[in-house]
């Protein structure tokens, strides 16, 4: 397998990890004393060649390593491409449930040499996979990487690997303006730039611990912002954090399902909705 020729840089690079088995809900704008409910759907994506998002390898029936009805799922658009202004970013997966222990990632270069890899152990629980970039890994703006995700269903026999891969495609507000005028004709503002700044994001997700309401109206803002040029990667951050700290909004769990929706990720969206939004939908 492809993914295989990777595995011999294990234990070559040695980065902290950063990982969590999280479960979802979602994003939008300035400030409002009142709740904000708006639509929020992702662009359809252009073909970039990518590998599909969704499990591939091992094997399939009564003896694979992973159970139930979805598949191991890239949380992507539908080109399996991700965008990103932050210098660390995270990348999602949903694990469905697996008797295997461990899983492996790693992210390569346009000339396969590796820039992070890690094995970690999986819970013995289906749900949302986040693995952050560490600080020692630097992503070139404008280059083009390739991530592997890999449950290893047997580690006598790599060829059983359950996995997925995808592209990451780190740029600037600069870069990302000048795609923008090339599709459009036209380019970021400066205040758009401004929004879509990392420092900003930073900022306001750090406001979640101490003025949730506020930092929530901003943040749901500036993921509005970052899904209309086709930042996926800070959208999805977005979610996950607006999620654990407001787990029962209900308005939250339906944008979310309706951005899972626009990539067509209806059902794994169903999975992360809140059991009292569900209950209440009924």
């Amino acid at each position: 397998m492809g993914f295989q020729k990777y595995s011999s840089y294990l234990g070559a690079i040695a980065f902290t990890l950063s990982l969590e088995v999280v479960s979802f809900s979602l994003v939008i704008p300035p400030l409002r004393a009142q709740p904000t409910e708006i639509s929020l759907r992702f662009p359809q994506s252009q073909d970039i060649g990518a590998p599909a998002r969704s499990g591939g390898g091992g094997q399939r029936g009564p003896t694979a390593c992973l159970k139930g009805d979805l598949p191991l799922t890239a949380l992507t658009p539908t080109n399996n491409g991700v965008k990103t202004l932050l210098k660390n970013p995270s990348l999602y997966w949903y694990v469905p449930e697996t008797n295997a222990q461990s899983a492996e990632f790693i992210v390569v270069d346009n000339n396969g040499d590796p820039v992070y890899s890690t094995i970690f152990t999986l819970q013995n629980v289906p749900g949302m996979v986040q693995i952050t970039l560490p600080d020692t890994v630097t992503l070139t703006p404008g280059k083009e990487y390739t991530w592997h995700f890999a449950i290893i269903c047997n580690p006598r026999n790599r060829d059983r690997d359950e996995y997925v891969r995808g592209l990451l495609l780190p740029t600037t507000a600069d870069l990302l303006s000048e795609e923008l005028r090339q599709e459009t004709g036209r380019g970021l503002t400066p205040q758009q730039k401004e929004m879509l700044n990392p420092s900003e994001l930073r900022k306001n997700l750090a406001q979640l611990k101490t003025n949730p309401q506020e930092a929530k109206i901003r943040l749901q803002e500036q993921a509005k912002e970052y899904s209309e040029v086709g930042v996926w990667l800070e959208t999805l951050t977005i979610f996950t954090q607006l999620s654990q700290a407001f787990p029962d909004d209900c308005n939250l769990a339906k944008e979310q399902q309706e951005l899972f929706n626009s990539v067509d990720l209806n059902e794994i969206g169903q999975e992360f909705d809140g059991k009292s939004c569900r209950v209440n939908s009924q």
